[in-house]
């Protein structure tokens, strides 16, 4: 699975001029609900049907238009391989879809931009992190949230450390110790004592943890989320000293991760970092709280806006599921509200939330009864 990053966010965001056409879909992976996938998704492509119709788009231009979703809707072997989200971006340069572990509300926009805002719980920060879960005999990396576990493939990553070093250097020098492979428990083998490994082991444990941490990097990128290694204590410490991501977790889920499934990893992982989720937010509103008044804040949606257009803002919270329609007219910096949507519009608050992640802030995505002044939009101000 590919995951959705701020570089896919800003390619979408950038992208305008001609009808776009922004399709989400929660789906199933098995079961009756599965067959359900590509029929909800028919009936989303009739709303944009009609909101394209009542555009004063002809016919076979709209068929035109849609062609890539009536392509994916007859592709029954697609729609047996879905996860938790699924969203479809149509513009007349071309067209792309995520597949998602996140699950979204059914939802079909025809404007001249794209309609982000749904995807901000993949980049905001939300309950998300990764488990990296390492043994001799297999490496896994996990995008976890509190309800759900996948399985990411990372290209060119080493799958296990005989890869690395070759069969007969990890029977040399590996099999005197217990590292994450083979028996129970964390015990290690009496050769060496207390765990410890000899400089040649530890070259090679470093060699293949090298590589993992190389791949970890380029595939989490700028995504910030917090990296939680499921493997043995005397693993991680050496991993400690090798690791580059910014954002590893402290603690561990201690033990050989192949005794474990992903859900149970997940288990035995949220409740470790939970606490790491609480903290933040908790100190993200209260620093607004504090600020509040210092002309640092604002819960005003045109300042934070046009705030946002000039990377101004340092964290933004924003209410889930709840449309602000309107227009940014950057040319005369004028920020433009209405009541209901109106051809040319976009979600503001989406918008907000896009350039305030495109500039590296925080966002979180709130629940309206837990908003900051029981406003949709808040945020803290750089300067």
């Amino acid at each position: 699975m590919r995951l959705f990053t701020r570089e896919d966010l800003q390619k979408l965001s950038q992208s305008s001029g001609g009808y776009h056409v922004s399709i989400y879909l929660p789906t199933h992976s098995a079961g009756i609900e599965a067959e359900q996938n590509p029929i909800r998704f028919k009936n989303l492509i009739r709303i944009a049907e009609d909101e394209l119709e009542a555009e004063g788009v002809r016919t076979p231009d709209i068929k035109s238009i849609l062609d890539p979703a009536y392509q994916l809707l007859s592709n029954h072997f697609f729609w047996k391989h879905q996860r938790k989200g699924f969203a479809l971006f149509i513009a007349p340069q071309g067209y792309d879809y995520f597949r998602t572990t996140h699950a979204f509300r059914e939802l079909s926009v025809v404007t001249h931009r794209f309609h982000l805002k749904p995807l901000l719980p993949l980049l905001s920060r939300e309950e998300q992190f990764y488990i990296l879960a390492i043994s001799p005999e297999q490496v896994r990396l996990l995008q976890c949230n509190r309800d759900h576990v996948e399985e990411i493939e990372v290209e060119g990553m080493p799958k296990c450390l005989a890869e690395v070093l070759g069969e007969k250097d990890v029977e040399n020098h590996m099999h005197h110790h217990y590292v994450g492979s083979g028996g129970k428990g964390d015990q290690t083998s009496v050769q060496h004592g207390g765990g410890d490994f000899n400089e040649q082991e530890k070259e090679g444990l470093r060699k293949y943890f090298r590589l993992i941490d190389q791949h970890i990097n380029k595939t989490l990128k700028d995504l910030r989320d917090p990296l939680m290694v499921a493997t043995v204590e005397a693993n991680f410490s050496l991993y400690k000293e090798i690791n580059t991501y910014p954002q590893l977790f402290d603690s561990l889920i201690s033990g050989n991760p192949d005794h474990s499934n992903v859900q149970e990893l997940l288990e035995k992982g949220f409740p470790l970092i939970r606490p790491l989720f609480k903290k933040e937010r908790s100190e993200a509103e209260e620093r607004y709280h504090q600020l509040k008044g210092t002309g640092k804040t604002s819960s005003q949606i045109e300042e934070l806006v046009t705030a946002s257009c000039h990377g101004q803002i340092d964290t933004l919270f924003v209410a889930r599921e709840v449309e602000q329609w309107g227009v940014v007219d950057k040319s005369q910096g004028k920020v433009m509200l209405h009541d209901h949507f109106e051809p040319g519009d976009e979600d503001l608050l989406g918008y907000a939330s896009i350039q305030t992640l495109i500039h590296k802030g925080n966002v979180y995505s709130v629940k309206p009864e837990f908003m900051p002044d029981q406003s949709n939009i808040a945020g803290i101000l750089r300067y």
